[in-house]
């Protein structure tokens, strides 16, 4: 994730811009950091839905981990983000947080998206995407 989100594409990628190939479900990790250390990490179910314009991302709770272990989060609440999309990048706001994915790619038969949360407060979450 790092790679990608400092040097770019990796070489042989296709980048993904068509809003209907971005449309579906992603398996995503976030990467919580506060004062620039990592403070938890996450797994979430990531359901993209992408118009000409408009977006729409639902976030499905899986585990987390503060570093003492995997606890479970299935079951709670899923959030929804609404916002837009332009050419390959999906920006969603919710209360006090917005939700960036900015880069979309396919390399080996598979999909991949990396982008950033950023929360009021100044704490922030790497995220990465992956399907199949």
């Amino acid at each position: 994730m790092d790679a990608v989100l400092n040097e770019g594409f990796p070489d042989g990628a296709r980048v993904i811009t068509d809003n209907l190939a971005i449309n579906g479900y992603w398996k995503g990790m976030h990467i919580y950091m506060q004062e620039g250390d990592e403070i938890a990490r996450e797994l979430v179910i990531y359901e993209v839905q992408c118009g000409q314009r408009a977006a729409a991302v639902t976030l499905d709770w899986q585990q987390i981990n503060y570093g003492e272990g995997w606890e479970n989060e299935a079951g709670e609440d899923p959030l929804e983000m609404n916002g837009a999309f332009d050419t390959g990048s999906v920006t969603c706001f919710v209360d006090n947080a917005q939700l960036e994915l900015d880069r979309f790619w396919e390399i080996d038969g598979v999909q991949y998206a990396v982008g950033v949360i950023t929360m009021d407060g100044g704490g922030y979450a790497y995220v990465g995407l992956i399907r199949p």
